[in-house]
């Protein structure tokens, strides 16, 4: 029998809130047992809390040739937004599907990144359903590769 590697899947979770960064990484993690993404998938979860050393971190990364998903807070305090994260992944790899999320319904409507496509791109409100949102996300994506 015939076995197949597996994808590997890069998902980034830059959340300064450790409790909302933590639940993200739960759902997502909770994703990855289910038999037919574990049996085609491998993630690996990095998460932060810290703007700078995910910046520092995300300086280093060499996110080729695997899949990459990051979900990015905008707000993230010390002058640093999720836009400025989001410009240096994608000089990282132009293939990343970004997901920025934000509280304020006006950064939502107002954040463009021109250089995404509108599928790679995906910009979420906050709410109590977000990890869930994330998690589905990832899912989706997966499964249309």
């Amino acid at each position: 029998m015939k076995t197949h590697a597996k994808q590997q899947v890069e998902i980034l979770i830059m959340e300064d809130d450790i409790f909302y960064n933590n639940l993200i990484a739960k759902t997502i993690f909770n994703l990855q047992q289910k038999h037919e993404i574990k049996t085609r998938f491998s993630f690996t979860v990095k998460q932060y809390t810290k703007p700078d050393e995910c910046l520092q971190k995300a300086k280093d990364y060499n996110f080729e040739p695997s899949i990459t998903i990051a979900f990015i807070d905008y707000y993230l305090g010390d002058g640093i937004n999720g836009k400025h994260l989001v410009n240096l992944l994608l000089e990282r790899n132009k293939n990343m599907k970004i997901v920025l999320m934000s509280q304020s319904e006006k950064i939502i409507q107002k954040t463009k990144i021109p250089e995404l496509e509108n599928s790679r791109f995906v910009k979420i409100l906050k709410h109590n359903y977000t990890p869930d949102v994330c998690s589905t996300i990832v899912e989706n994506y997966i499964n249309n590769l």
